[in-house]
């Protein structure tokens, strides 16, 4: 399965990894699971960690996602969505872009550090809150 998430049951941040492939469809379907997940609570904070993608994300797939956020924003209220990528890759590059689309209908920022994706997610968190934030989402990418 390319597209997976986990939910942080101390912190309720939810991770979205990938095998380095991006599939829309598939895509989709598991943002639909998280959304029907009663373990995730609200307000959700998000990081969709894109540091292993190896295709590009096309803008059709950009205006697919933003579709279904606005046919989803009951659900989505209140939520914060971080994406983290490589520093230079094409989601770096096109973070603008990325930010633009998405700023309509949804709190949404790339990111290309780990810590400063999550102390944006969680600004009133300390280093200690922090660090143990970054351990399990790096020891779920073992997963």
């Amino acid at each position: 399965m390319a597209h997976r998430y986990f939910a942080d049951p101390s912190s309720g941040l939810v991770l979205f990894t990938d095998d380095g492939a991006f599939e829309y469809a598939e895509w989709e379907k598991t943002v639909l699971e998280m959304l029907a997940d009663p373990d995730v609570r609200k307000p959700r904070r998000i990081l969709a960690d894109r540091r292993n993608l190896k295709s590009p994300i096309t803008l059709g797939m950009l205006e697919q996602g933003e579709a279904l956020v606005r046919s989803h924003l009951t659900e989505l209220q209140d939520t914060r969505w971080a994406m983290l990528t490589n520093p230079g890759s094409s989601l770096d590059r096109s973070s603008d872009m990325i930010e633009d689309v998405a700023r309509p209908v949804l709190v949404f920022r790339v990111f290309t550090d780990l810590t400063n994706g999550l102390r944006w997610l969680f600004p009133y968190y300390d280093e200690g809150e922090l660090k143990a934030l970054i351990d399990w989402v790096e020891r779920t990418h073992l997963i």
